[in-house]
Formats: C-alpha cells, structure tokens, sequence
C-alpha cells in the first residue's frame, strides 16, 4: 500500500471539487434529478449554481494552496459540515434516499481533507537543511 503525499491528496480533491462545482454549474437539472427527484425549478437551478461556485471555488484553493498551509482545507471542512447539518436537519420534509447522496459526498470531502492535514507538509520540513554537529 503506497502513502499518497498531502499534496497529492490536495490535488485530487481540489480537482474533485472542481467537478462537482462544474457539473453543478453546468447541469442543474441533472444535480436536481438526482437529489430532489424532479425537474429543476428555477430555485433548484439556482440552489445548485450558489454551490457550484462555492465548490469551484474551493477546488481552485485547493489546487493553489502552498504546503504547509491549512486555510482552503479547513474553509472545505466548515462548508460540507454545514450542509451535512443542513441535510439532518430537513430529514423529516425530504426523504432520506434524496438527502443521502450529498451528505456522502459531503462527508467524503471531510475525510479527505482530514487526511490531508494528517499528511500536512511542513514549509519548514521541507526545505529545512541538514544540521551537522560540531565538536
């Protein structure tokens, strides 16, 4: 089993992002079928394109943030955990089998992000240089 490097990790899941926030961007419709099981109302089209700028815009945090530094991470964390309270919360009105999907993404995101910043690369690690010990 090979480490994948918080950078690598960082990588994919900025890209991630950007997919989900381009479909989303792209085929509201589509998000709408899949997630509330109808056609897409102009609210739904909306709903789906307010978070697919936000996803895009995370994904693109991601893919520039430097090693070592947390804010892209920790602001993608904030925002599934909000939608995953947000989905419990409307358990009741929508079926579960609607609200599910995003919530396992969601959750898929923070799992992600949770590894890399286990696997977080240090600036100084990296580009600290070796000591020697003089006598």
């Amino acid at each position: 089993m090979t480490h994948t490097s918080a950078t690598t990790l960082r990588r994919r899941t900025g890209l991630a992002r950007l997919i989900v926030g381009t479909t989303l961007l792209l085929a509201p419709g589509f998000a709408s079928k899949q997630f509330f099981g109808c056609a897409a109302t102009p609210i739904h089209r909306l709903l789906f394109r307010l978070v697919a700028g936000r996803d895009i815009v995370l994904g693109l945090g991601l893919l520039n943030e430097q090693p070592g530094q947390r804010t892209w991470i920790r602001a993608g964390i904030f925002a599934d955990a909000i939608d995953i309270a947000s989905s419990i919360r409307e358990l009741g009105p929508i079926p579960p089998r609607r609200l599910v999907p995003g919530m396992l993404l969601a959750s898929t995101f923070i799992v992600s992000a949770t590894a890399i910043e286990k696997r977080q690369d240090t600036p100084m690690a990296s580009t600290a240089l070796p000591t020697t010990e003089t006598r």
